[in-house]
């Protein structure tokens, strides 16, 4: 695993444990599974999962902009790690 890249799944995960402290209702919310989602399927190198985790989203709420180019990078370096796992 890329050093670089392990710290991130540290640290998302870190966020994400800080933001349910802050409000213990943040992991049942759409934004928190779907982050949990996208963290899930990084750490396993599954493109296939991300991609779905995406689409699920972007079904009730519309992924673009920003957020769209932030995803595309999340999964050009998922692509290029295949053995993040």
């Amino acid at each position: 695993m890329a050093e670089g890249t392990a710290q991130d799944y540290v640290a998302c995960g870190n966020a994400m444990g800080f933001y349910a402290q802050q409000d213990p209702s943040f992991p049942g919310t759409m934004e928190g599974r779907f982050l949990h989602s996208l963290l899930t399927a990084c750490e396993a190198g599954d493109v296939a999962a991300l991609d779905a985790a995406v689409a699920d989203y972007d079904r009730t709420k519309r992924v673009s902009g920003y957020m769209a180019t932030l995803l595309r990078a999340v999964r050009k370096a998922v692509q290029d790690e295949p053995d993040l796992a």
